[in-house]
């Protein structure tokens, strides 16, 4: 929010306090508008919303951005917790920045697992509370574990999830693992042979990420050394 906000900030926490029967003075206003400052008036008018439906008292700063749990993409804090609950060094994982922090701290108090959730909701909640006032943007990222053959699933299921795109899903696994929806699009008709592949993987380049440059240029050299091999693809003299 910026200044200019002010005025609507004010009505929607003086709607607040009228609909939970709670006296409210311009100083505490001020002190609320200060601490949201970082959402934007939209989302601090569903954080009274559903503060007016959940909260049995007039709610906290903390207690109103708790409000978003789940409105901005960060699962809520039992959520969360499921997302690790069974996690060890061989998983893969899926998960965002406060999920990742909150494991480290619940992994100090292992193998006590009761103690364990405890720390990690304490700590989740705090990092995510951060992570929404200061504007951080929500990002799902991939943690590989030691189980080669254990990778996949969790990626793709990220991807139906729409919590990595497909570039990114691509990043992580190598391309001899991706499954059929990481796969390029091929242009129908015969698979080329012999310097037919050059052309094509030059036309798919250009529709192409960075990474996706890369591993394509991969490929076309690994066809193009099967094409000599078998005869198909003349060398080149002198070369």
């Amino acid at each position: 929010m910026t200044g200019s906000d002010r005025p609507a900030f004010a009505r929607l926490l003086l709607g607040l306090a009228e609909g939970m029967g709670e006296p409210i003075t311009e100083a505490r206003v001020e002190i609320y508008f200060r601490v949201l400052q970082g959402y934007d008036i939209r989302q601090v008018e569903g954080m009274v919303q559903s503060a007016l439906r959940r909260c049995r008292f007039f709610p906290k700063p903390a207690d109103l951005i708790e409000q978003l749990d789940g409105a901005d993409g960060h699962p809520g804090p039992e959520e969360a917790w499921a997302v690790v609950a069974a996690l060890n060094e061989h998983d893969t994982v899926v998960w965002t920045d406060p999920i990742a922090v909150a494991y480290g701290v619940a992994e100090g108090v292992l193998p006590d697992r009761v103690a364990a959730r405890m720390a990690f909701l304490e700590a989740y909640r705090r990092e995510v509370a951060q992570a929404r006032t200061s504007g951080q943007g929500l990002r799902w990222r991939v943690s590989l574990g030691y189980d080669v053959a254990g990778r996949r699933a969790p990626v793709e299921d990220a991807v139906v999830r729409r919590r990595l795109s497909v570039s990114e899903a691509r990043a992580a696994l190598p391309p001899a693992s991706w499954p059929p929806a990481l796969q390029p699009a091929l242009p129908p008709g015969p698979a080329p042979e012999g310097p037919d592949v050059k052309a094509l993987v030059a036309g798919l380049v250009q529709t192409l990420t960075a990474d996706e440059q890369a591993a394509a240029r991969a490929r076309a050299r690994r066809v193009l050394a099967e094409e000599r091999q078998s005869g198909k693809t003349p060398t080149r003299q002198g070369g």
